[in-house]
């Protein structure tokens, strides 16, 4: 399995032909920023919920 994985840079891929179906594509309209959650108790978080 490791001489797999270092052959392929750590990506393991399905045999070709397996399920052609099998891809499936990115949402369109995520855009390109992830969001941010701001933990609970921090500034811009939620004040009202204290971490313990």
């Amino acid at each position: 399995m490791s001489k797999k994985l270092d052959e392929n840079e750590g990506v393991l891929k399905p045999r070709p032909g397996v399920d052609p179906e099998i891809r499936k594509q990115p949402p369109a309209k995520t855009g390109d920023k992830m969001p941010v959650i701001i933990p609970p108790g921090e500034p811009g978080g939620d004040q009202s919920i204290q971490p313990k």
